[in-house]
């Protein structure tokens, strides 16, 4: 069986590159040959914050290029997420045939290869900024037209989760969307103040509780996604299009700092980020109804130490007392005030460890 398994990937790979170019080519000849408009290809090939946050950048792009061809190469597991993104005119897997083709033949007027500072050779100190703005800097854009970019969820992906919250009872109900992980160990919220959380928004708002993320890390590593009672699984269920459907029509989004936090901020939904070595205000959506919350341990954000990130290759040497640390009832406090607020709530940042996004109002 395995061997037929190896034998049958990469036929299938190839027919999908060239399906990639079947599909692509008409709209390159008729806008790049007999339109004679230029092509400027940006390369981000992950991780899903990061890609959300070239965007605003590609948006400047399209104002200062509004005739321009803009085509996003990324990776498979991402391209479905690009293409919701109005501002890029065409998605291209990393590594496939039209990618090598549009390099080699097409050769776009302008590439772009946004690469944060700590993932250049030899790796440089980041500053303590919003991802955004590392970004913009990246594109060696000056200012961004937009700091956050609206999401067009395709009609099919918003239907089918439709269909499915009907099949669970919770058409037209009120309910939570958290995301857990799993992530680097530094950044996993402890599953006892999961629990205790869940139950919580259950009694307090009699709301419902959908869990939702992948048995793997962002790097594509098999690990499975800890299950929180009480919340209903749809862990792997979802692909990338349809969970930003699904955020799209959740009350209130938690979870970690993970690219998750990003998909909701994309599509405009109250979200609570729990934040522990990382700053929320270099990661929170730039969304005005998105809230970080923190411990108060002396440690935090050790992600931006100027010698560099020490937390996930060494481990920890604080035993990781930031996530350990944060109650279930200070992340509850914070749920506490969008859900009271209703959909549209005014944040207001009322005690220690909420830090408020400075985005768009």
């Amino acid at each position: 069986m395995n061997g037929l398994i190896v034998h049958i990937r990469p036929a299938i790979i190839r027919l999908r590159y060239a399906r990639q170019i079947v599909c692509a080519l008409p709209m390159l000849v008729l806008q790049h040959v007999f339109r004679r408009k230029s092509i400027l290809m940006v390369r981000r090939h992950a991780a899903i914050g990061d890609i959300i946050c070239t965007l605003p950048s590609v948006a400047s792009l399209r104002q200062g290029n509004p005739k321009a061809v803009i085509v996003y190469e990324t990776g498979y597991a991402y391209m479905a997420l690009v293409r919701c993104f109005r501002d890029v005119d065409l998605v291209v897997e990393g590594g496939s045939w039209l990618a090598k083709l549009l390099q080699k033949v097409v050769k776009p007027e302008r590439s772009f290869h946004p690469l944060l500072p700590d993932e250049l050779q030899p790796p440089r100190t980041r500053s303590r900024i919003h991802l955004t703005e590392e970004f913009r800097k990246c594109f060696g854009l000056e200012t961004l037209s937009e700091e956050s970019v609206p999401v067009e969820i395709p009609a099919r992906a918003l239907r089918l989760v439709q269909r499915r919250l009907q099949r669970e009872r919770l058409g037209g109900k009120s309910f939570v969307v958290i995301h857990a992980g799993p992530s680097w160990k530094v950044k996993e919220w402890p599953e006892r103040y999961w629990r205790d959380l869940v139950a919580e928004l259950k009694i307090r708002h009699m709301i419902e509780v959908i869990q939702i993320g992948e048995d793997r890390t962002s790097f594509g590593e098999s690990s499975e996604s800890p299950r929180t009672a009480g919340a209903r699984d749809w862990v792997g269920t979802l692909r990338m299009d349809q969970t930003l459907a699904l955020l799209s029509l959740a009350d209130l989004f938690v979870g970690i700092d993970s690219g998750v936090l990003h998909m909701a901020g994309a599509v405009d939904t109250p979200c609570v980020g729990i934040f522990g070595p990382t700053d929320p205000l270099c990661f929170l959506p730039r969304n005005s109804r998105a809230a970080g919350v923190t411990s108060n341990v002396t440690c935090l954000g050790c992600h931006h130490d100027p010698q560099g990130p020490k937390h996930w290759k060494r481990g920890c040497p604080n035993d990781i007392r930031c996530m350990s640390e944060l109650t279930a009832e200070k992340v509850f406090s914070a749920c506490n005030q969008i859900l009271d607020g209703g959909r549209n709530p005014v944040l207001q940042d009322c005690c220690d460890g909420i830090a408020i996004s400075p985005g768009r109002p």
